[in-house]
């Protein structure tokens, strides 16, 4: 009998339209606890070193661990590794949201992807029958406005996706995955990937049910685990500001990398309406979580632009820490921003990275109006930002330069460019190392590069003393 892992495996070759269902090797179950883990080492078997990422053989693969799916609290994450388009080397992107329980209830624990198919198409999951279908009438789309369709012609709303837009289809190197609408792969470039394959979406319902060894342990155990979670220290200031509450923590530590990080702190000025409870007060409306989650992290906000209401979901620090890096300190532009980069499909992230870069550059010198097409490209130009952003979506002018990503950008635009690049391995900033001896090692040894995720010693961020006083 299986527990946790359903045990299937599905390859898909996009080139010859081949799908393939095989069970997991008892080799990797036994030596990898899960996902990511199995998810590397096929990466590691199937892909050498000296291909580039846009090869149609590189591969793609996409993981869950054995707890996703079940009743763990949280256990809704997933990965997708494959090489990086800005690194050249082995990448990952963790994801939540509500794809990979249903991907396990569909009965896989893993699906590799490989090939390049001739037309757009996308993949149909139902439980076990699998299908490559046409998505030359998605193409083009925004990652929402494709979402939409795809479910009405599937026919079922309960599906869950993910999906590239516009960036990963003009293989913007910052490209991200969106998946459910709100959540992202992000980091890695997997949206560029996705797009050499002409692969748009994944789309997947499952009907399955996942087994374990001792139901009733297990259950104590998981209700015993989300009471811990639940009486966490930063429970409550993730229950009433999501991941914005990292603001205030980060703060003074030389972690707001303002003006592409050659600042460490956020101005006084800024800060005044850059907070969490600001934030929160200009333009909150609820919050949501991922697949069995107790935290509910994900707050969704509202903006008006240009006359129109417009509703973003799932901003929390890192967008936050982003616009703070363009020189931004204004609630209503971080929700642009966000639905801005989730609509076209960008890594929020590392597409900020390249825009601030190209901000310093532009100060200094080393780009013009003649390269911007007339953007005033400085520091805390709202609207020069969103414009920007739309130029590496399209590709057009400097916005082709800029869609490779910061170091190749930085090698493009040359006369010193790379001293305004803050990058560690070719990955982008996110929190700024000068934090602590422990991140600037976390960063320096970490498989993707400037990883803020793997490794991060959470102790130097956060005053936990100063938290419980608070509550």
């Amino acid at each position: 009998m299986m527990y946790g892992w359903t045990g299937k495996m599905l390859r898909v070759d996009l080139t010859k339209k081949k799908i393939t269902q095989q069970d997991v090797p008892k080799e990797l179950r036994d030596t990898f606890i899960g996902g990511r883990g199995i998810n590397s080492r096929i990466l590691y078997d199937e892909v050498p070193p000296e291909m580039d990422p846009f090869d149609p053989e590189a591969r793609v693969i996409i993981g869950a661990g054995p707890f996703v799916g079940t009743l763990v609290p949280t256990a809704c994450r997933g990965t997708i590794t494959h090489k990086g388009p800005f690194t050249f080397a082995f990448c990952d992107s963790n994801f939540g949201g509500y794809f990979t329980p249903e991907m396990k209830y569909a009965g896989f624990d893993h699906i590799i992807l490989q090939g390049r198919s001739e037309r757009p198409v996308y993949l149909w999951i139902d439980d076990g029958t699998i299908e490559i279908r046409s998505a030359e009438k998605l193409w083009g789309m925004d990652t929402l406005t494709a979402a939409q369709v795809l479910e009405k012609e599937v026919g079922d709303p309960e599906i869950h996706t993910m999906m590239i837009g516009p960036a990963g289809e003009n293989r913007v190197r910052t490209a991200c995955v969106m998946v459910d609408y709100w959540r992202a792969a992000g980091w890695a470039g997997t949206g560029a990937v996705f797009g050499s394959k002409n692969l748009k979406a994944i789309s997947v319902r499952g009907t399955h049910g996942i087994k374990v060894a001792d139901p009733a342990r297990f259950v104590a155990i998981c209700k015993k685990a989300r009471k811990m979670m639940l009486d966490g220290p930063r429970t409550p200031l993730y229950h009433r500001y999501g991941r914005l509450s990292n603001i205030e923590s980060l703060r003074h530590r030389g972690g707001d990398g303002v003006e592409n990080y050659r600042i460490p702190d956020m101005p006084e000025s800024g800060f005044e309406t850059f907070n969490s409870e600001n934030i929160r007060q200009t333009i909150y409306t609820h919050r949501e979580g991922c697949f069995n989650c107790p935290i509910g992290c994900g707050h969704c906000f509202k903006v008006e632009v240009d006359g129109s209401e417009i509703h973003a979901s799932k901003i929390e620090y890192a967008p936050a820490g982003d616009v703070k890096a363009l020189g931004i300190y204004n609630p209503k532009f971080l929700a642009r921003w966000v639905y801005e980069v989730n609509k076209w499909g960008l890594d929020t992230t590392g597409t900020q990275n390249v825009i601030a870069f190209a901000m310093e550059c532009y100060e200094n010198g080393l780009i013009t109006n003649t390269d911007t097409d007339g953007i005033e490209l400085t520091f805390g130009n709202e609207e020069a930002t969103i414009e920007i952003l739309h130029k590496i979506v399209r590709r057009e002018g400097i916005g082709d330069i800029l869609a490779e990503g910061t170091n190749l950008a930085a090698e493009k635009i040359g006369k010193g460019a790379e001293k305004y690049a803050m990058t560690i391995k070719g990955a982008r900033l996110h929190l700024d190392p000068r934090i602590g001896y422990g991140l600037m090692l976390a960063h320096a040894v970490a498989s993707r590069g400037a990883d803020h995720l793997k490794g991060t010693p959470w102790i130097e961020f956060w005053d936990f003393a100063a938290i419980k006083d608070e509550n």
